[in-house]
């Protein structure tokens, strides 16, 4: 693989659905820490009066390296798309989840760039869950690309390149899913 590949799955629509649907209902988001120094008490301060934003919110439902595993039908959704892509993008096809993300941004969300992994042959695969006016940027020889969310779509790339999540700025949200797979 060079850079970066993106594909079309043909997820149905109705389990997109039902995705969605356990996401909204999930009460264990939280706040994204793709740098983890940004949280401290001049962050909050911020954040309550308005002058600074939020990063964006996760969820990590699995993490082999911390021995996490929940809410496993969001697991099984995400074993599905994994699979689906490994079929179809042949680097993969040996490789196994190391942690799987979902993703949720607000117009109001902002980020920052950061590497999935510092590691050789890890891949981040980022699946957009519906199209949206938000995307995904890498920085790939130096030079940014940004990649839109696109419904059912995924984009793979080495989990050492420099990525940041873009949220939405007219839709009312984001939803994505991140796996990082070695």
């Amino acid at each position: 693989m060079v850079g970066l590949d993106k594909i079309h799955l043909n997820i149905p629509k109705k389990c997109i659905l039902q995705i969605i649907d356990i996401l909204i209902r999930e009460p264990k988001w939280s706040f994204g820490l793709d740098k983890p120094e940004n949280i401290s008490p001049d962050f909050y301060g911020g954040l309550l009066n308005g002058k600074k934003q939020d990063m964006g919110f996760t969820y990590c439902t699995y993490n082999e390296t911390t021995n996490l595993r929940d809410n496993n039908n969001l697991n099984v959704y995400a074993d599905l798309i994994f699979q689906t892509i490994a079929e179809k993008i042949s680097y993969l096809s040996d490789k196994k989840i190391l942690r799987v993300y979902w993703n949720y941004y607000t117009p109001n969300s902002s980020t920052s760039f950061h590497i999935d992994a510092h590691y050789e042959n890890y891949y981040s695969i980022i699946y957009n869950l519906h199209s949206n006016d938000g995307g995904t940027e890498l920085i790939l020889d130096n030079k940014s690309h940004i990649i839109k969310s696109e419904e059912n779509e995924a984009i793979i790339f080495e989990s050492n390149t420099k990525h940041k999540g873009l949220a939405p700025k007219e839709s009312s949200c984001r939803f994505s899913l991140n796996i990082v797979v070695k």
